[in-house]
This record gives C-alpha cells, structure tokens and sequence, in this order.
C-alpha cells in the first residue's frame, strides 16, 4: 500500500514496487493484437483501438470522443479528460510500414465507412444501434479480440497473453510502459496520458539500474552531437 508521505515523495524503489504491478502487454503482445483487430475486425474497430493505444485513452473518453474533436487540418485529437486529468491536443499518429499499428490510415479508412454508411452519430465511434457506445461495449469489443487473438498465439503455439490484460484498460497501460520502456521522459508521457500528478506516471518507470545504462549508452551520442 502506498502511503501519504509516498505519495508526496515519491522514492524510486516506491515507484518500482508500483511498476511491477501494472497489467499490460508487451510490444509482440500489442502488435499481435492490433494486428488481429486490423484483419478480422471492422474499420471502426481497429480505429477505436489504434486511437485508444496511441493517445492513452479510457474507455469512457473513447466513449465520448465526437467527430468535432478530430482537427484533420492539425492532425490532432482533442481529448477531454477524466478523473480530474488534464484537457489536451494530441496528435494522430502516423506509422509507416506498419497499417495494423497505423492511427491515421485507420482513421481514414473508418470516416470512408462512415460516409458510405450515411452515420448520423456526433460521436466518432458509433454504436450499431445508433449513438455513442458505452464503456463496457468497448470492454466488451476488446475481449472478443483479445480471445481471438489467443486464439491465433495456440495455433502458432505462441504463449497466449495473460487473463489479467482482457480488459480494455490495459491499452492505455501499454502505452505508458511501452514508451517508458523506450526511453521517453516521465513529462512527456504525463502530457499524453493527461496525468495532472506526476506521481501517476512513475509507476510506469520499469526496469532496472542496467537497463537505465543500456538506456544512456543509446543516448549518449545523440547528447554529444
């Protein structure tokens, strides 16, 4: 349990310990994944999740996110935030190479649909019926390709991906862990997962003294250019 002073001061075992508890999947896991979504699913499905992964979303935020808050002249998405986060502007991300992973060309592909489709909704996810959908639809829509995706891992006999990340919170996990992993400052993830606490963020500081050198061993010419 983590205690008021910790939560003031926060140490770097601390913030270790928390680490070590959070659910999320690892980068094969994630692409896997996106992957299944990408060529089983719809276009607004695989729109939802890029978008859910890149910009850290919850559900309820993803839930409620409307056309009027996607700016394709900015390339970026408008973010209202939850539990007491911060408001922000992020940007639609492009991956080359890559179109399972690629947010940008999901997106598109999606608002093709929709035109074709005639949506009337406001919101940018729109249900079947009509309207937004809910936050446990969206839970509900990720464990169907989370299953499918395990699906696919036992017919490669790959490991399938633990049970404690069939949930769709684990896509905003990820993203924060992953790009921790990747060697971007604590500030800058704060910024995309709308932290209003910094204290939030560290617990996704995985790794190790060895790793932190590998990590500065990588940088270390960029910084002496």
């Amino acid at each position: 349990m983590t205690t008021n002073q910790e939560q003031k001061h926060p140490t770097l075992d601390g913030a270790q310990m928390q680490s070590a508890a959070i659910q999320h999947l690892t980068a094969e896991q994630l692409e896997n994944f996106l992957r299944i979504v990408f060529e089983q699913g719809t276009a607004r499905d695989h729109a939802m999740f890029t978008t859910i992964y890149h910009l850290a979303l919850r559900a309820s935020e993803a839930a409620e996110l409307k056309l009027s808050q996607v700016d394709w002249r900015t390339k970026q998405v408008f973010v209202i935030a939850k539990k007491d986060g911060i408001n922000s502007s992020l940007r639609i991300i492009a991956v080359k190479g890559k179109p399972h992973l690629d947010m940008e060309k999901a997106l598109k592909r999606y608002m093709v649909e929709r035109k074709l489709n005639n949506e009337p909704s406001d919101f940018l996810f729109a249900s079947q019926k009509g309207g937004d959908l809910n936050p446990l639809s969206i839970n509900r829509i990720y464990k169907k390709y989370f299953d499918l995706t395990n699906a696919d891992r036992l017919s490669k006999d790959l490991a399938a991906i633990p049970e404690e990340v069939g949930h769709v919170h684990a896509l905003r996990h990820t993203f924060c862990t992953l790009a921790a992993e990747a060697g971007m400052s604590i500030y800058h993830i704060a910024q995309i997962a709308r932290h209003r606490s910094l204290n939030s963020t560290m617990k996704y500081a995985h790794g190790s003294p060895a790793l932190a050198s590998q990590t500065w061993e990588r940088k270390v010419y960029e910084v002496h250019q």
